[in-house]
């Protein structure tokens, strides 16, 4: 819980990495809240290996095909460890955590599609870029960007976790998922089944539509948004 900041009025609860604004709570005259939604933002996608300076893909290829380029995977590392404590008696010992990141995501696993060695990658369209929704935040916190239902709406397009938004004031209510695309609505008497998730013939945010169409790619078993611009490297 954080404080009541004197300048805004805003007062509520933030998170680890986060807690510089207010993310559920109220402002000077009005509140608003959050619930999980659930939806759809993670793609699979099925990334040809290939072999450097030429040679065949195997199973255990390291290297990936990306824009007609023969990439090696990325590796990352991360070694826990302990020793016993006056609380804890379990003797010393560690072990490392590995996974292989590609420009698609980080690999899941390896398989043969039509005879070709690929590795399944998963990418969330908010991978390296949580921080963009801190724009969404502030504004959330700033009683002169916030006036009204219509206020907190756009505001809200620009969080693009997977949250449904409620705000109340002393003249309005309004609901959000992205819009105009998503449904939302302002002052409805009320609502039901909140933590619902989105209907499979509405997309996902618009961001989010945006970064997965210019990945390019060849996603598996997910749904799919291409978009007009020009694709360039998946996470950046």
């Amino acid at each position: 819980m954080l404080p009541v900041d004197l300048l805004t009025r805003k007062h509520g609860v933030s998170f680890a990495g986060a807690s510089m604004y207010v993310q559920l709570g109220r402002g000077l005259d009005y509140s608003w809240s959050a619930t999980s939604a659930g939806q759809d933002i993670t793609d699979t996608y099925a990334v040809e290996l290939c072999g450097p300076e030429g040679n065949p893909a195997s199973a255990t290829s390291q290297h990936y095909h990306h824009r007609s380029e023969c990439q090696a995977k990325e590796r990352i590392e991360r070694k826990n460890a302990w020793k016993p404590t006056v609380a804890d008696p379990t003797l010393a010992c560690s072990y490392t955590l590995a996974v292989h990141r590609t420009r698609y995501g980080l690999v899941q696993s390896q398989a043969q599609v039509d005879g070709k060695h690929v590795a399944y990658t998963s990418l969330r369209s908010t991978y390296l870029h949580e921080v963009d929704s801190i724009v969404g935040f502030q504004e959330f916190n700033d009683p002169n960007a916030i006036r009204s239902a219509q206020d907190f709406q756009r505001a809200a397009e620009h969080v693009e976790y997977t949250f449904n938004w409620f705000y109340a004031d002393a003249k309005d209510t309004a609901s959000y998922t992205p819009f105009p695309q998503h449904p939302n609505s302002v002052n409805q008497d009320y609502c039901i089944s909140w933590n619902n998730k989105q209907p499979r013939t509405r997309p996902a945010p618009l961001a989010a539509r945006e970064r997965r169409g210019r990945r390019g790619g060849h996603p598996a078993g997910k749904t799919w948004f291409r978009s007009p611009r020009p694709p360039h490297d998946s996470y950046e």
